[in-house]
């Protein structure tokens, strides 16, 4: 058995069944879903915000980590990037970041803060 059907019927059939889902959607939006699904959802977001796991109040916050201690005291020529020279620099020496030594001051001119990076300590 052989149907013949043409574009047209196609076309009509396929909007049919797209005409269909917009007022479904369009209905749902204006009357609201099943009350019993509403309260359904909200139930079960009720019961995961219950269930959601929450920071004991007996362990301690860790302590804050310190990154940089100064050690010493150093004296030598930094670059001071405000005045564009180097000038005499009278600083504390710390860590970085990183892990490398660097002494850290203030410019005597401008009072811009100044670093230098250091090579390695010398171990004995």
């Amino acid at each position: 058995m052989i149907i013949n059907v043409s574009t047209a019927e196609i076309w009509f059939l396929a909007l049919g069944g797209l005409v269909f889902v917009l007022v479904s959607l369009w209905l749902v939006s204006i009357f609201g879903t099943n009350r019993r699904v509403q309260q359904e959802r909200l139930v079960a977001a009720h019961r995961a915000v219950i269930a959601r796991p929450r920071p004991s109040p007996e362990v301690p916050a860790p302590p804050p980590v310190e990154t940089e201690v100064p050690v010493e005291t150093w004296v030598g020529e930094a670059y001071c990037l405000k005045c564009r020279t180097k000038r005499e620099l009278v600083g504390s020496v710390g860590l970085s970041s990183r892990g490398s030594r660097m002494a850290r001051g203030t410019c005597p001119i401008c009072g811009t803060k100044v670093t230098r990076i250091l090579p390695k300590a010398v171990t004995e």
